[in-house]
């Protein structure tokens, strides 16, 4: 046996002397990880919010807020719009007026001035109102417009805005 062969022949190679702790640290980051999102352990961390100001006179309009399918909107709004050129009668909250809008509306049923929502340019309006959660069923921006009759003359005279605040989660 060479002097070379009889210095080796008593130590470990490099994988016997790594092997063991990358196992350990593998398993570690798998553990990490499945406390971390699969466990519901730790919860994560909280949602940003996105304020946005969806002035009356508007039709669909994109927030800039992009949701997945399986997500959680959380939205709450304030504000005053008026869709009638009308008195104080006609102000409405996120919750809309006094009275229903019943044809040609972006949602029929739901009451003028109510805000409403939708997830991308074809998804199915719904009513937010002054505050909503929501479990996404469809991935998209989220549109935003303050209930009335469809058309640009028909919005034209709405004056106010809606303050939104909108969480994804």
């Amino acid at each position: 046996m060479s002097p070379r062969e009889k210095a080796s022949a008593g130590q470990p190679s490099w994988l016997d002397r790594f092997w063991l702790p990358l196992v350990i640290t593998i398993l570690a980051g798998v553990i990490l990880l499945w406390l971390e999102y699969g466990s519901g352990w730790f919860q994560p961390p909280p949602a940003a919010s996105t304020t946005f100001n969806l002035p009356g006179r508007s039709q669909w309009l994109g927030t800039g807020v992009h949701v997945r399918q399986g997500q959680t909107l959380i939205i709450s709004a304030s504000g005053i719009i008026n869709t009638n050129q009308g008195g104080p009668e006609r102000d409405a909250s996120p919750e809309g007026d006094a009275y229903a809008c019943v044809s040609d509306c972006f949602l029929n049923g739901a009451h003028y001035g109510a805000l409403v929502g939708k997830i991308g340019p074809n998804g199915l309006p719904f009513v937010i109102g002054s505050s909503l959660s929501l479990p996404v069923d469809q991935s998209g921006e989220l549109l935003v417009v303050a209930n009335d009759n469809v058309g640009a003359l028909m919005v034209a005279d709405n004056t106010g805005s809606f303050l939104i605040v909108i969480e994804v989660r």
